[in-house]
C-alpha cells in the first residue's frame, strides 16, 4: 500500500479531477452557505452553469471547488493519508464516506436550486473517489467532552469534595489516546465557551415568573411565603441545581410548565404564583446556544465557536437530561458542581443572578433557578421577621420578585 500512497499524493495536491470543473460558473444563490457565497463574491466573474438565474453573481466552478476542497482537508482526511489498509481485515481500518456523502451528510452542504443534482455531482465528482474519514486524535471538543464525562462519573462514584486540590483519578489513569484536562480548567473553559455563545443575558424587570403547589383538601396556599421556595431546613430533597439543605427559587416560564414540573396527580387542586422581577436578571442561558459557523469558514473565530458549539451540545444535553428519583442524590451532583462555579461568575463585573434551562416535564417550557431563597422576596414586615437569622443575613439590599397574582386550577392532564 505505501508505494501506491506516495504516488496518489505526489499526484493529487488539490482535487483530483479540477479539470473537469474549468469553464463552468457556480452562483450565490446555488450554494447556501455563508462562507462559500463570500468567495464567490470575491471571486465573482460569469454567468452561473447551473441554474437559470443568470443575474446572480458567479464565480468560476474550478477557483470554488479549489476553496471547498481546502476547507475540507482541514477539517477532514483521506482515506489514504490516514488510515492503515488491510485488504484481508476488509479495507480500511476505520470509518470512511465517499465525496457526496461527506458534502450532503457530514458538511450537510445546502444547493437549494439544484433540483437534478447536477451540482452536487459535479462537486463529488472533483473532489474524486479517494474515501474520505475524520482526522485522527482528540479535537479540543472532544477534550473538554472527555473531561466533562469523566469528571462526571468521578464526582458522582468515586468522591465528592477536594478535587481541585487532590487529582482525580481519572487524571492520573488518562489514555493517551481520550486525552483530559483537571476539572477547574475544564470548568474555566465551559464558562468562557457559555460567554462566547452570548448565554450571558438579562431579564427585563417585570417580566412574569411562575411557581406552583398541589393544594391538598383543607390547604389555602396564598401568601407569598406560601407559594415561594422552602426555607432552607425543609429542603430536604436535592435538586438539578442546589443541594438538599441550599434553598434556590425555582421559577417556571408559564404556569402550564410550573404545574408540569410538580407532576400533581389528575384532578388534583394547584395553587399558582405569578411573580414579577422587580430589577433586571443577570443569568446563564443554556437554552441559547448559536448556530455552527460554516465549516467552510477558516477564521479561527469560526473554528473556537464550532468547538465551543460541540463541546456544549452535549455538555447541556447532559444538564437537561431526566433523572431518575432514585438516583438523584447522586446523578444531580455534577450539574449542582457547574451551579456553583456559574454562580460565582460575573456578569459586566456584576453577580449572576441565576440559570435559565429547558423543563424535562413541561414540553418546550423553559425554567428559571435563581441563587437566592425566600430573603429576596418582597415581604411585609411580619414575613421579614418570620425568616430565620441566617435568611435574613443573606437578604439582599432591595427584593428581586414579587408575587403579583394568585390563583389556583384543577389539574387535568
Amino acid at each position: 500500500m505505501g508505494g501506491a500512497k506516495e504516488a496518489w499524493m505526489e499526484q493529487h495536491e488539490g482535487p483530483p479531477f479540477l479539470w473537469s470543473a474549468r469553464g463552468k460558473h457556480v452562483c450565490v444563490g446555488c450554494i447556501n452557505d455563508r462562507a462559500i457565497r463570500k468567495f464567490i463574491r470575491q471571486s465573482a466573474s460569469g454567468t452561473c452553469s447551473f441554474c437559470k438565474y443568470k443575474n446572480d453573481t458567479a464565480a468560476p466552478f474550478d477557483q470554488v471547488v479549489e476553496f471547498i476542497f481546502a476547507r475540507l482537508s482541514s477539517q477532514y482526511g483521506l482515506a489514504i493519508e490516514t488510515l492503515s489498509y488491510d485488504g484481508r481485515e476488509g479495507g480500511y481500518q476505520g470509518g470512511t464516506f465517499d465525496s457526496e456523502e461527506l458534502l450532503r451528510y457530514h458538511c450537510e452542504l445546502n444547493l437549494p436550486r439544484d433540483k437534478d443534482e447536477s451540482l452536487i455531482q459535479d462537486l463529488a465528482e472533483c473532489l474524486g473517489d479517494e474515501p474520505w474519514c475524520d482526522m485522527l486524535g482528540a479535537t479540543d471538543a472532544d477534550v473538554l467532552a472527555n473531561s466533562w464525562s469523566a469528571f462526571s462519573r468521578y464526582i458522582m462514584h468515586e468522591a465528592r469534595f477536594f478535587f481541585a486540590v487532590h487529582a482525580p483519578s481519572y487524571l492520573r489513569d488518562a489514555d493517551p489516546s481520550d486525552p483530559v484536562v483537571e476539572p477547574l480548567l475544564m470548568l474555566k473553559r465551559a464558562v468562557s465557551a457559555l460567554r462566547r455563545q452570548r448565554c450571558f443575558v438579562e431579564i427585563d424587570q417585570g417580566t412574569k415568573l411562575y411557581r406552583a403547589r398541589v393544594q391538598r383538601r383543607g390547604e389555602r396556599h396564598e401568601t407569598v411565603l406560601q407559594l415561594g421556595p422552602p426555607p432552607p431546613k425543609f429542603a430536604v430533597s436535592p435538586n438539578r441545581m442546589s443541594p438538599a439543605g441550599v434553598s434556590f427559587t425555582y421559577l417556571a416560564e408559564s404556569d402550564a410548565t410550573a404545574v408540569a414540573e410538580i407532576a400533581p396527580k389528575r384532578s388534583a387542586t394547584v395553587a399558582i404564583g405569578e411573580f414579577e422581577t422587580l430589577r433586571s436578571l443577570r443569568v446563564v442561558d443554556l437554552t441559547r446556544l448559536r448556530g455552527v459557523p460554516s465549516i467552510f469558514d477558516g477564521s479561527d473565530r469560526a473554528h473556537q465557536l464550532r468547538t465551543d458549539r460541540e463541546f456544549l451540545t452535549g455538555f447541556v444535553r447532559d444538564i437537561h437530561q431526566p433523572i431518575d428519583d432514585s438516583i438523584a442524590p447522586y446523578a444531580y451532583v455534577p450539574t449542582q458542581v457547574v451551579t456553583e462555579f456559574i454562580r460565582a461568575s460575573r456578569f459586566h463585573g456584576m453577580p449572576i443572578d441565576g440559570l435559565r434551562y429547558r423543563s424535562v416535564k413541561g414540553k418546550g417550557g423553559k425554567n428559571l433557578v435563581l441563587f437566592t431563597g425566600r430573603e429576596a422576596l418582597a415581604l411585609s414586615k411580619a414575613e421579614s421577621a418570620s425568616l430565620s437569622w441566617e435568611e435574613q443575613r443573606k437578604a439582599p439590599g432591595s427584593p428581586v420578585l414579587a408575587l403579583s397574582r394568585r390563583y389556583q386550577r384543577r389539574y387535568r392532564p
